[in-house]
């Protein structure tokens, strides 16, 4: 009868922790969405989905789209673009200014990264890194790091912070 009762506790422990899990991303993604819809209201521009794209989300007028592709990290982390295909994120640890503990190689970016849009109109590629990032960095050479701006080109993607995307949204579409 015990292993029954700590069966079960285990399994509701399991089941509050993923639809706990599945409403925190729903809301993060109503959070991206409402953002980018207001901000393309505000320049007139067209929204929307990328339904079974390599993209998340659309933002077009007359001359410029937007692609965007979102990549959800934890806040005390950095991101580094190492190549056209590689980017990489570390993060943890208790301290700004520490080596983070832990890293991944992003592989989920990598059809966006690799595909190339073809349009009429001036075709601007984007990853928005939600909810935010401590550093964004770029290697150089094989030893030279360099820290990425939002409107900086990196191997035609440019990588832009949640929080800092309203403000560079003007720059990117002149």
């Amino acid at each position: 009868m015990e292993w029954f009762i700590t069966g079960s506790i285990i399994i509701l422990g399991i089941a509050f922790f993923v639809v706990f899990t599945v409403m925190k991303d729903k809301n993060n993604n109503k959070i991206i969405e409402d953002h980018l819809r207001e901000i393309s209201k505000q320049y007139n521009m067209k929204f929307s989905l990328g339904v079974k794209e390599e993209y998340d989300y659309l933002i077009e007028n007359k001359e410029v789209v937007i692609y965007i592709k979102k990549a959800k990290i934890p806040s005390n982390s950095s991101v580094t673009i190492n190549a056209r295909n590689t980017w990489c994120l570390r993060w943890g640890g208790k301290r700004v200014g520490r080596s983070y503990p832990n890293m991944r190689y992003m592989k989920e970016l990598i059809p966006y990264l690799i595909c190339e849009y073809q349009n009429e109109k001036k075709v601007i590629k984007v990853v928005l890194i939600y909810p935010d990032t401590e550093v964004i960095l770029k290697y150089l050479n094989e030893s030279e790091l360099a820290t990425v701006k939002p409107l900086d080109n990196n191997y035609g993607t440019r990588a832009i912070r949640f929080l800092d995307f309203e403000e560079a949204f003007k720059e990117l579409i002149k």
